[in-house]
């Protein structure tokens, strides 16, 4: 992989946010000959993007943010637990695999995930009657439901 030898080239510091595709020169990879230019515009591993961009400064910080995130979903009741890591390591190996991390449709992606999960994590709660009357159900004193017309 060709971002794999240019990272190596600027560890520490990285060449700059969002700099993969402007590092491309198609007119140097055709120079090269056929073999070069077939290599792609995109790093498709964000953490191998992230160290190329952001030098081995932003790789740590973005284990940190992992790591963060880990012990948070820790903190998430015992019954949810195996779902938050279910879904930390499914987002995990698609950034491993992914075109890259500036994409709009990348970044949606872990949007709609978070916010399915917040919908399970809500139904999971219900269904255990985790939550408290007044948002659980509709008794009586709960307005909630009668300002909806229910």
């Amino acid at each position: 992989n060709r971002f794999t030898e240019e990272t190596l080239k600027r560890p520490f510091l990285g060449v700059g946010a969002g700099m993969a595709y402007w590092n491309f020169d198609p007119n140097k990879t055709a120079q090269k000959g056929e073999a070069h230019a077939r290599y792609s515009r995109d790093v498709h591993c964000v953490y191998l993007q992230v160290w190329f961009e952001l030098g081995v400064f932003g790789a740590v910080l973005l284990s940190l943010l992992g790591l963060a995130i880990l012990n948070r979903l820790d903190r998430l009741p015992a019954s949810v637990v195996p779902y938050a890591h279910a879904m930390f390591a499914s987002a995990a190996t698609i950034m491993a695999s992914s075109y890259g991390l500036w994409r709009p449709w990348f970044n949606l992606t872990f949007a709609v995930g978070v916010v399915a999960f917040a919908i399970g994590f809500r139904a999971l709660l219900r269904r255990e009657h985790a939550l408290p009357p007044a948002i659980n159900s509709e008794e009586p004193g709960d307005e909630a439901p009668q300002a909806l017309g229910r």
